[in-house]
């Protein structure tokens, strides 16, 4: 890999997933599933990035646990003063591997297919993870197939929101709800 892996915390997740997971952990802690991902896209990612760069951040992102700072944080996170993550599912979080992950090609070549098989808590954080790889992935390819360095695409859209709030600042009749 020369460069850094996509994802480099297990706290790279979308918060609902971890909500979820842990009512998966209380509720229904041994019930195995089979999660897998589904591209609804018609482009075929497969043309541009290579079937090993997938590979290569899934095991990236498997061998990752969450740090001691990680699940302090966690600890932390409260509601009106209600801690959101029981002690039970924090240690369950200190411990916990990811489950390994199929990684193949749909028959028509044209999309990947992710799967993994296990018990709920433990497969559900894959979802959100999978988008961000093959997604990250996917427009770094395609930056450079058209010869767009991150640099110059980061300043594009930093243009870009520049004019955007130039012109809502300069429309005090636009309202937002």
């Amino acid at each position: 890999m020369n460069h850094e892996p996509i994802i480099q915390s297990q706290l790279q997740i979308d918060w609902y997933k971890l909500l979820i997971q842990q009512f998966a952990f209380l509720l229904y802690r041994h019930v195995r599933v089979t999660f897998g991902y589904t591209q609804r896209s018609q482009v075929r990612i497969p043309d541009i990035v290579p079937i090993e760069a997938v590979r290569e951040e899934v095991e990236c992102t498997r061998q990752l646990q969450y740090t001691d700072a990680e699940i302090a944080w966690l600890a932390e996170r409260k509601i009106e003063g209600v801690p959101v993550f029981v002690r039970e599912f924090l240690e369950y979080l200190r411990t916990s591997r990811m489950p390994e992950v199929n990684i193949g090609l749909r028959e028509d070549g044209g999309a990947f297919t992710l799967e993994s098989v296990g018990d709920w808590c433990d497969v559900s954080p894959w979802e959100t993870k999978w988008l961000n790889i093959v997604n990250t992935l996917y427009y770094r390819e395609l930056l450079k197939l058209h010869g767009v360095t991150t640099s110059d695409a980061w300043a594009e859209g930093d243009r870009r929101l520049s004019n955007k709030m130039a012109m809502i600042r300069e429309n005090p009749s636009l309202k937002f709800v």
